[in-house]
Protein backbone atom coordinates (compact mmCIF):
# COMPACT_ATOMS: atom_id res chain seq x y z
CA UNK A 1 0.00 0.00 0.00
CA UNK A 2 2.64 2.23 1.18
CA UNK A 3 4.43 2.00 -2.55
CA UNK A 4 1.51 2.95 -4.13
CA UNK A 5 0.87 5.93 -2.36
CA UNK A 6 4.42 6.86 -3.24
CA UNK A 7 3.89 6.24 -6.63
CA UNK A 8 1.25 8.60 -6.96
CA UNK A 9 3.39 11.37 -4.96
CA UNK A 10 5.81 10.63 -8.18
CA UNK A 11 3.74 12.44 -10.99
CA UNK A 12 3.18 15.76 -9.22
CA UNK A 13 7.08 15.52 -8.34
CA UNK A 14 8.01 15.30 -11.53
CA UNK A 15 5.24 17.76 -12.52
CA UNK A 16 6.31 20.25 -10.66
CA UNK A 17 10.37 19.63 -11.55
CA UNK A 18 9.40 20.07 -14.79
CA UNK A 19 8.15 23.48 -13.93
CA UNK A 20 11.00 24.42 -12.29
CA UNK A 21 13.32 23.27 -15.04
CA UNK A 22 11.31 25.45 -17.83
CA UNK A 23 11.28 28.23 -15.51
CA UNK A 24 15.12 28.63 -15.12
CA UNK A 25 15.51 28.31 -18.28
CA UNK A 26 13.53 30.77 -19.23
CA UNK A 27 15.29 32.77 -17.22
CA UNK A 28 18.75 32.01 -18.52
CA UNK A 29 17.40 32.29 -21.75
CA UNK A 30 16.63 36.07 -21.18
CA UNK A 31 19.70 36.45 -19.64
CA UNK A 32 21.46 35.12 -22.63
CA UNK A 33 19.81 37.13 -25.33
CA UNK A 34 20.78 40.34 -23.39
CA UNK A 35 24.79 39.13 -23.22
CA UNK A 36 24.89 37.45 -26.58
CA UNK A 37 25.85 40.35 -28.58
CA UNK A 38 28.52 41.24 -26.57
CA UNK A 39 30.83 38.34 -27.43
CA UNK A 40 32.00 37.41 -23.94
CA UNK A 41 34.15 33.92 -23.33
CA UNK A 42 34.06 32.02 -20.17
CA UNK A 43 35.34 28.64 -19.16
CA UNK A 44 32.47 26.15 -18.17
CA UNK A 45 34.78 25.59 -14.65
CA UNK A 46 33.40 29.12 -13.54
CA UNK A 47 29.71 27.77 -13.17
CA UNK A 48 30.79 26.49 -10.12
CA UNK A 49 33.39 28.45 -8.86
CA UNK A 50 31.48 31.53 -8.62
CA UNK A 51 34.43 33.32 -6.84
CA UNK A 52 36.98 32.71 -9.94
CA UNK A 53 33.66 33.86 -11.96
CA UNK A 54 33.29 37.44 -10.15
CA UNK A 55 36.82 37.65 -10.34
CA UNK A 56 37.51 37.01 -14.13
CA UNK A 57 34.42 39.51 -15.18
CA UNK A 58 35.06 41.86 -12.87
CA UNK A 59 38.27 42.13 -14.40
CA UNK A 60 37.71 41.75 -18.05
CA UNK A 61 33.74 42.71 -18.46
CA UNK A 62 33.15 45.34 -15.85
CA UNK A 63 30.38 46.70 -17.54
CA UNK A 64 28.69 43.21 -17.48
CA UNK A 65 29.86 42.03 -14.40
CA UNK A 66 26.53 41.65 -12.32
CA UNK A 67 24.81 40.49 -15.17
CA UNK A 68 27.13 37.97 -15.98
CA UNK A 69 27.53 36.91 -12.66
CA UNK A 70 23.53 36.27 -12.22
CA UNK A 71 24.01 34.35 -15.48
CA UNK A 72 26.55 32.03 -13.75
CA UNK A 73 24.66 32.08 -10.92
CA UNK A 74 21.28 30.73 -12.60
CA UNK A 75 22.80 28.19 -14.82
CA UNK A 76 24.32 27.07 -11.52
CA UNK A 77 20.80 26.68 -9.77
CA UNK A 78 19.34 24.70 -13.01
CA UNK A 79 21.97 22.61 -12.62
CA UNK A 80 22.06 21.55 -8.94
CA UNK A 81 17.97 21.52 -9.08
CA UNK A 82 18.25 18.93 -11.78
CA UNK A 83 20.94 16.60 -10.09
CA UNK A 84 18.61 17.00 -7.09
CA UNK A 85 15.30 16.07 -8.67
CA UNK A 86 17.38 13.24 -10.28
CA UNK A 87 18.32 12.04 -6.88
CA UNK A 88 14.58 12.57 -5.46
CA UNK A 89 12.67 10.58 -8.51
CA UNK A 90 15.67 7.81 -8.10
CA UNK A 91 15.26 7.48 -4.36
CA UNK A 92 11.58 7.08 -5.18
CA UNK A 93 11.64 4.77 -7.82
CA UNK A 94 13.95 2.60 -5.58
CA UNK A 95 11.90 2.71 -2.38
CA UNK A 96 8.91 1.29 -4.75
CA UNK A 97 10.52 -1.66 -6.30
CA UNK A 98 12.42 -2.51 -3.02
CA UNK A 99 8.69 -2.33 -1.02
CA UNK A 100 7.72 -4.66 -3.94
CA UNK A 101 10.08 -7.43 -3.89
Amino acid sequence: MASVTISYLLVPIILLLLIVNVYFRINIVRSYKKLRGNNIEFHPGMVFNPDKAKDFFENNYPELADELISFVGQIRRLILYSFAGLCIIITVFLVVYLNSN
